[in-house]
């Protein structure tokens, strides 16, 4: 006699987020109270934000399964339920793990400068994260990126992950050039998209003009 449910449950990582559509699930065989028949099959349970729980999977031989085409911006719960040979099963609980799928990265610009600067450079970048839509969740922006060229040159990082709302001063920029910025941002879920377009650019003059009188050998 075996009236014992199975005990199984997804692995406890640290990963919150998921950059792709397939989520993908892996646990430990789990174990069977004596008297055991053994764990035959699990079955993989899953839970769109506050929604009621649906079944994704049943009948697996293995402690695996990729759960496919995850809305971007939506959070997901799973928890991994047992059978053993008696046809036990294990109850249905809380969520054992949850993520949130965010697979589009950031859009940011930097803020306009005026065209000629008299010393030190002050570049505040802007943006927001994707998706954005309504009941939409996004993991949120994580720094900026942003790098810079002199006279059409090639591009050098300047300031990389520099922390958002906080502007990013370059004290000592070169003079008598035009200086270029691109940004990019980064989120929480690690999404890198390429650097935009020039943002904002400058040209830096700190000498002051000289001025004099002139000689003239008029009489007035």
């Amino acid at each position: 006699i075996d009236a014992t449910p199975p005990i199984a449950a997804l692995d406890p990582t640290d990963a919150l987020y998921v950059t792709t559509p397939d989520i993908v699930l892996a646990w430990p065989r789990g174990t069977d109270p004596e008297p055991a028949s053994g764990i035959a099959t699990y079955q993989v349970w899953y839970q769109r934000g506050e929604e009621a729980w649906a079944l994704a999977a049943k009948d697996l031989k293995e402690p695996t399964y990729v759960f496919r085409n995850a809305e971007n911006g939506r959070a997901y719960g799973f928890q991994i339920r047992a059978v053993d040979r008696a046809g036990n099963l294990e109850p249905l609980g809380p969520a054992e793990r949850r993520f949130l799928v965010d697979y589009s990265a950031p859009v940011s610009e930097i803020d306009d400068l005026p065209t000629w600067s008299t010393g030190a450079i002050t570049l505040r970048p802007t943006g927001y994260d994707l998706p954005n839509g309504q009941g939409l969740q996004n993991s949120g922006l994580l720094h900026f990126d942003i790098d810079y060229r002199a006279g059409g040159g090639a591009w050098t990082p300047l300031f990389y992950s520099h922390p958002p709302a906080v502007p990013a001063v370059w004290p000592s920029p070169p003079e008598g050039v035009l200086l270029e910025f691109r940004v990019r941002g980064i989120d929480r879920a690690l999404n890198v998209p390429d650097f935009g377009p020039v943002a904002a650019s400058t040209t830096v003059d700190m000498t002051p003009p000289a001025a004099w009188f002139g000689y003239t050998d008029a009489v007035d």
